[in-house]
Formats: C-alpha cells, structure tokens, sequence
C-alpha cells in the first residue's frame, strides 16, 4: 500500500475557506484519474479496487472512495482546531450540493466531486448517502456506509448493465468482463 495521500494546503482566512485540490483536475478525465491516484496510494489495510473488480465499476468505486477519504482526512488530518475541522467539513459538504444541483449537473471547485457527479448520474446515486457520510461525526468509522453505497447504488447499476445486455442479445460481450463471481 502507498503512503498517506497529500492533499496539499487547507486555508482558512476569516469567512473565506479553500479547500486543497479546488480548481485543481478540471475535465473529468482527469477528475477520475485523480480519484484513482487517491485509491491506488493511499494506505489502508484492504484494496480499493483491484484486478478482479469489473472494469465497468472500478472508476465508481475509485470515485466514491476518494470521496470518503478526502472527507474523513478533512475530519481527522487537517491542522486545524475541531471548529476549523468543522468550517472544513461544511465547505466540502457545501461544493457537493452545488454539484449535485439538477441531477448532478452543477459544478463543483473540488475535481473528486465532479468525478462522484459522474458516478451518480450514471449509477442512480442521490444525494442522501452522500450526506450521511459526510456529516457523520470524523473520528466514526466511514467505511460501512460507503460499502453500503457501493453494494447498493453500484451494484445495481452494474445488475442493469448486465440486464441491458441481455435484453440487447449481448449476453456474450458480459461474459467476456471479468468478474469473480461469474465461472
């Protein structure tokens, strides 16, 4: 596993904030490549994604998990007081309504949540789960509602693909994915 990612600097100046990494990664491609950077180097004791991860998945995940571990490194790691970890957190929370906006069709200052618009318009994803993640307290554990997310919004989405195919007679171009709960 990698070493803890660096963001770079929060800034807090009066009632302005600027959270590290807005303005930064403008097209989604280069949004998404920034979550997969998050998710291949971050350390953890498990794989974001892996080899075995259907391919029409991986970036979603990568996507959702940048945006839980930026939100929780915000709570935990940044160098603030808990007021200043809070004012962080409401930024963050902030930017993700205003891309959310329309059926996740705003603009959002910070390239991951451009990169979760993205997932949520192609996977059904609302707001809420998003919100609850982001607003639960930062020293609880995160990674059950994002499995949660992940189980519920993704898998569907990859369950209506493979639906798609078969009504479409392309059975055969989804058994070429690999995946390890297929033999």
């Amino acid at each position: 596993m990698g070493e803890k990612f660096d963001w770079g600097t929060h800034r807090i100046e009066g009632d302005e904030v600027h959270l590290a990494g807005w303005a930064t990664h403008p097209t989604l491609e280069e949004a998404e490549a920034y979550c997969t950077l998050i998710a291949g180097s971050h350390y953890e004791n498990f794989l974001i994604a892996n080899y075995f991860t259907p391919a029409e998945v991986r970036q979603h995940i990568e996507n959702i998990y940048a945006f839980c571990r930026y939100g929780d490194d915000l709570g935990d790691d940044s160098p603030f007081d808990t007021e200043g970890r809070l004012t962080l957190l409401n930024a963050w929370q902030h930017d993700l309504e205003a891309v959310a906006e329309g059926n996740w069709s705003g603009t959002a200052q910070h390239p991951i949540l451009n990169a979760v618009a993205a997932t949520s318009r192609a996977c059904n994803i609302p707001l809420k789960p998003y919100v609850g993640i982001s607003l639960q307290p930062y020293w609880t554990c995160r990674s059950s509602p994002m499995s949660k997310m992940i189980l519920k919004h993704v898998e569907t989405y990859r369950s209506s693909t493979m639906s798609c195919l078969i009504k479409h007679n392309r059975l055969e171009e989804y058994r070429r994915c690999p995946s390890p709960d297929r033999k």
